[in-house]
């Protein structure tokens, strides 16, 4: 089965009135793109690690960007840093870093999956974590720098679960 791992093409600025809104961002980008699935943003706030996040859905596991290239198998791989290709392909299948070799992706998130504390997606702190996907596999690619909240327009990170 294809699982789809996208970073969205839209831009949003931090901080969401909840993870959640994120969330069904990427839902929305994927299904305007028709591609199947549901989404959870690889986002963490103050009390909430992405990684224990997607732990907790069904079937979230061995995803492929949409060119159909794989991405990573499990949440633990990411965490280890063992990932299979960049995250930079978008829903459209459109390769986003080409189009913008600076491409910035909000995720408050450290490379384990865990909170980036004060730097986190609700802007606990006035900041927000960014990553760039051509920094894969290093950690950069959810790692690799701070944006002021308010200001900052960056995409998102889009992961699906769910039996399809």
């Amino acid at each position: 089965m294809l699982y789809p791992n996208i970073v969205t093409s839209g831009t949003f600025t931090f901080p969401p009135t909840s993870l959640s809104q994120y969330d069904m961002a990427c839902g929305t980008a994927a299904q305007n793109a028709h591609v199947p699935g549901s989404y959870v943003a690889w986002l963490s706030d103050s009390s909430t690690n992405i990684a224990d996040r997607i732990r907790g859905l069904p079937f979230a596991s061995h995803w492929r960007r949409t060119d159909g290239v794989p991405f990573a198998n499990t949440i633990d791989d990411i965490a280890l840093g063992t990932l299979l290709s960049e995250p930079r392909i978008d829903e459209f299948g459109q390769d986003a870093v080409m189009a913008d070799p600076s491409l910035q992706v909000g995720t408050g998130t450290t490379a384990l999956g865990k909170i980036e504390v004060g730097f986190d997606a609700l802007c606990s702190a006035g900041n927000i974590e960014v990553g760039m996907p051509a920094m894969a596999p290093s950690k950069g690619w959810t790692e690799s720098g701070y944006l002021p909240c308010g200001s900052a327009v960056v995409r998102l990170y889009c992961f699906s679960f769910g039996a399809m």
